[in-house]
């Protein structure tokens, strides 16, 4: 998957793309920071985590975070928004909500009319992605998606009434984006 990915980082930062907004799991997001890092995008990237800094090493993350993606992006610059779902005392499942929310809110609330959000999604049941990108689309942002390992049609509606839509050219060529009713 991550040939995908950088092409279509590469592709979006060819066709003018200047900031990017990551959350800090692995799966996607550890592939979107690869990539990123190695188009030496670093320092236009925010990274949201559910965790932070704690002594030496880090807290509140879990085993499903791409901790050291996250730690290999913000030492090439990457601006970490750390514990971006919540202090500790709140719960983890919570807290990833939150942080997702906060990154999704981060491209929606940015004031480029250019913004879209682009997952790379390995299952349809992937609840944080899907819930994200339906938050995306519900906050008017363009919302595509690539799907790795199964067919379109499995994609879950985000909004009663749209309708999912391949994407036949451009950077995002090979996706699909949502298209609401």
């Amino acid at each position: 998957m991550l040939p995908l990915v950088l092409r279509v980082v590469g592709a979006l930062a060819a066709a003018g793309a200047s900031r990017w907004s990551v959350g800090c799991s692995s799966g996607g997001d550890a592939l979107a920071l690869s990539a990123l890092g190695a188009a030496g995008l670093c320092p236009s990237v925010s990274v949201f985590a559910v965790g932070g800094p704690a002594g030496s090493g880090f807290a509140g993350f879990w085993s499903g975070s791409a901790v050291r993606f996250v730690s290999a992006a913000v030492a090439a610059g990457a601006r970490p928004v750390w514990w971006a779902g919540g202090p500790a005392s709140v719960s983890l499942r919570s807290r990833l909500a939150r942080r997702s929310g906060a990154c999704v809110r981060s491209v929606a609330g940015g004031g480029r009319a250019s913004a879209v959000g682009v997952w790379f999604l390995a299952s349809p049941s992937s609840v944080g992605s899907v819930s994200s990108a339906r938050l995306a689309a519900s906050l008017g942002v363009p919302v595509f998606v690539f799907c790795v390992g199964f067919p379109a049609s499995s994609l879950p509606l985000l909004v009663a009434g749209g309708s999912w839509v391949a994407v036949s050219s451009g950077p995002l060529a090979g996706a699909w984006r949502w298209v609401g009713a």
